[in-house]
């Protein structure tokens, strides 16, 4: 056997991948799967740059995942980052770990939504000074919106400032419609940061989808996310998000509406309500309706334009899940 020269052993060395343009090597890399990519960005710093490029990770997230995932996940990374301001600049710099957060809400802790949160963190080894913080910011906040409303005094929202607080979930916190009209004063403090926001099972009835659209509507609410599955909102409620969505100030582009009771003229309005935006090209609005209508009959008659007027290839921006 011949002896490796150290000439020999240095060239056996040389990252050729290093040679290629950088528009090659990202065209490389966009054949690979998410997992294969996290294997990947281990072999150097000059691959783990590369991976980290949001190109690559902006296809596999709308094929992967749901925009609510995807914007619950962002504000995730937002408030354990604590970092002060929400930009796309930050979205393209953390792209790779808002996918690893997707995958997370995905897989195991789906099984507890409660607390997904506090699990993500956990999975993550995030600081216990950024969980106590959210957990401090979720009872204060509670605390507020559950008093009476003769009792509250605007003075007490003291706890919204200087928090770096991007994610809120108030699942199944029996806050009612006087809670949800006191979160909506809330919603349009200055100094709220609030991106994603859960309100599954509250029981906020119409008006308090009305004081939420009104809140949707102000110059100072960042919610993107809204989730407001199970709270008997019916048509009038329906129609009060419906000119919410339509409003300029309005920057929701996710709006969950599963299993309340806004039957089929309320959904149609929602439709119309989509589609103009999309004509207009403002922002991408996905509205899930499940359980509220008649499927097959109304989905057919209204929702076949919306559902080709996306930027997710396999989903519609009026969609149901099933």
């Amino acid at each position: 056997m011949t002896p490796q020269t150290s000439e020999t052993s240095s060239s056996n060395k040389i990252d050729f991948i290093n040679l290629l343009p950088d528009e090659l090597i990202l065209s490389i890399f966009s054949f690979f799967k998410p997992k294969e990519l996290f294997n990947y960005s281990l072999v150097s710093k000059k691959w783990n740059g590369f991976i980290k490029d949001w190109q690559l990770w902006q296809k596999h997230l709308v094929a992967d995942f749901t925009m609510e995932t995807i914007q619950k996940a962002i504000a995730i990374a937002l408030t354990i980052s604590n970092e002060d301001n929400y930009t796309e600049e930050f979205i393209i710099r953390h792209s790779k770990n808002i996918y690893h957060i997707c995958s997370l809400l995905k897989s195991s802790i789906k099984v507890d939504k409660k607390n997904e949160f506090l699990l993500v963190c956990k999975k993550l080894g995030v600081s216990q000074e950024v969980v106590a913080n959210y957990q401090k910011y979720k009872a204060s906040l509670l605390a507020y919106i559950r008093k009476p409303k003769e009792d509250r005094n605007p003075t007490e929202r003291g706890f919204l400032e200087n928090q770096n607080i991007y994610y809120l979930s108030l699942l199944d916190g029996e806050i009612g419609t006087d809670g949800a009209n006191a979160l909506a004063e809330a919603l349009t403090n200055k100094n709220c940061r609030l991106i994603y926001l859960n309100l599954e099972y509250n029981n906020i009835g119409d008006d308090g989808a009305n004081a939420l659209a009104k809140a949707l509507k102000d110059e100072h609410c960042n919610l993107k996310a809204l989730n407001l599955r199970a709270n008997y909102i019916s048509a009038a409620g329906a129609n009060a998000l419906v000119e919410a969505l339509k409003d300029e100030h309005c920057k929701l582009i996710y709006l969950n509406l599963n299993f309340n009771l806004i039957g089929d003229d309320g959904v149609r309005e929602l439709a119309k309500a989509v589609v103009s935006l999309r004509q207009q090209n403002r922002h991408v609005t996905i509205v899930t309706i499940e359980s509220n209508y008649n499927f097959n009959d109304l989905l057919n008659e209204v929702a076949v334009e919306i559902r080709e007027q996306t930027l997710a290839p396999r989903r519609g921006l009026l969609h149901s899940e099933r």
